[in-house]
């Protein structure tokens, strides 16, 4: 019985990860699509959102297809969050009203998405040593 429980709530853990790499995924194509959506006239800003987002987006999908294993991709989106939230300061598109706002939003989006993932995956290694 212990035993049975333990694997469901590994099994729930793993698709809490699913669930937050799923949404960075969707982050991901979002940031990638917005550029060319809402015209930006800032090559950095285009080039910003590409990247940024084909890499939360690759991530994404390893930690899809890997929920028991490597959360250190998901601090690299924690990362990347980090990183959209200040890039508009740092690369000068701060006044560029919908592009501030939109990697200010989907920084933090991004960010708490990947700290979900790392928590529960953290939370699938404490239920296997029990």
């Amino acid at each position: 019985m212990k035993n049975e429980q333990r694997r469901s709530e590994q099994d729930l853990r793993a698709e809490y990860v699913g669930y937050a790499s799923g949404l960075n995924l969707a982050f991901a194509l979002w940031l990638i699509i917005t550029p060319f959506v809402f015209a930006y006239d800032h090559a950095l800003a285009t080039w910003n959102g590409v990247v940024v987002g084909a890499l939360v987006g690759v991530f994404a999908v390893v930690r899809l297809q890997n929920r028991f294993g490597a959360p250190w991709l998901s601090w690299l989106n924690v990362m990347l969050g980090a990183w959209l939230f200040v890039s508009p300061f740092v690369l000068g598109f701060n006044t560029l009203f919908v592009a501030l706002w939109n990697n200010l939003l989907l920084g933090f989006f991004v960010a708490v998405a990947g700290l979900w993932s790392v928590r529960e995956a953290r939370n699938i290694r404490v239920t296997e040593r029990r």
